[in-house]
């Protein structure tokens, strides 16, 4: 029953070029993949007119199948996804990746002109732990955490796929029960962060408080699922705008050995399962499904 994580993460984005600028030339990801011009195939699986995929391209570490990043550059794109935000929103909110030597890499970013929320900020977790977010094109963010002598395949660049996604949800049990029955992630951490520091990094409401919930294995370090509810204060729900063509953090993609036993378990726990077909596309080929979380995060599934 149990998934090792997810497989990627689905990114609409208005320009291709300046999402690879961010995520080869500067993470150092590897391109599974890369094709410019029409896909049928992924335009008939979102249900697009069969000229709307513009270019597209699959990146990740080398060697990896899972935490990998799907950026699609769609013909005629659809609004931003998180254009008019605010931190606590409900949506798909971060993809987070482990860096070698925060502080260095923070200095290369705001060098290479990137915006960054704040100087690296100390986590009050186990052991030396620093985070900082990047606000990348399309208004996505990107959460960039150290921990201090993790050993960890990061690129040249001294960085690592994503090693988790965050998805905001008004029911953190709810959405974890739901990740944990249907796909066999395991609980890894649980906190409650608060404070000024943490308020400032994020953009939150003072007296807010963040209850994180991270699932996954502990021996993998990519393809992990994080779970964030922002408590003292009520977001709007922005998980309806997240169907391509709309552009940012859209939904993730799962490969499954037991199709259909996910699935039954997926409308056990009260998701919609809807049959996609089988297809080929820059992701792999294989039948798939679409389901959603409690949330309304849209996941695909893929039978590998």
């Amino acid at each position: 029953m149990s998934t090792a994580g997810f497989s990627h993460a689905v990114v609409g984005v208005t320009d291709l070029e300046e999402a690879m600028d961010l995520w080869v030339n500067t993470f150092g990801l590897a391109i599974f993949d890369q094709r410019i011009g029409p896909d049928e195939a992924l335009s008939d699986m979102w249900g697009l007119p069969e000229d709307e995929i513009a270019a597209q391209a699959l990146v990740g570490i080398e060697g990896s199948f899972l935490g990998r990043v799907h950026l699609v550059q769609f013909a005629h794109p659809g609004p931003v996804v998180r254009a008019n935000a605010v931190a606590y929103d409900l949506c798909p909110k971060n993809l987070d990746l482990r860096v070698r030597d925060l502080h260095q890499r923070y200095e290369e970013l705001v060098q290479a002109g990137w915006a960054l929320g704040s100087a690296p900020v100390r986590l009050a977790l186990e052991g030396e732990v620093y985070e900082v977010h990047l606000k990348g094109p399309d208004a996505m963010n990107y959460s960039l955490v150290e921990v201090v002598g993790s050993d960890l395949p990061y690129t040249e660049h001294g960085y690592l796929a994503v090693t988790q996604f965050v998805a905001t949800t008004s029911n953190n049990i709810a959405e974890s029960e739901f990740f944990g029955d249907v796909f066999g992630l395991s609980p890894i951490s649980h906190h409650v962060l608060e404070g000024p520091e943490i308020e400032s990094m994020i953009g939150l409401p003072p007296g807010t408080k963040l209850d994180m919930r991270i699932l996954g294995h502990p021996d993998q370090p990519l393809g992990a699922v994080e779970l964030v509810e922002y408590v003292g204060v009520i977001g709007n729900d922005l998980y309806p705008t997240t169907s391509p063509p709309a552009r940012g953090f859209l939904g993730v993609s799962f490969s499954v050995d037991d199709l259909d036993g996910v699935a039954f378990r997926a409308v056990e726990a009260g998701s919609k399962v809807i049959d996609i077909g089988t297809l080929a596309t820059i992701t792999g080929s294989g039948r798939r499904l679409r389901i959603t979380s409690p949330s309304g995060l849209q996941i695909e599934l893929v039978q590998s």
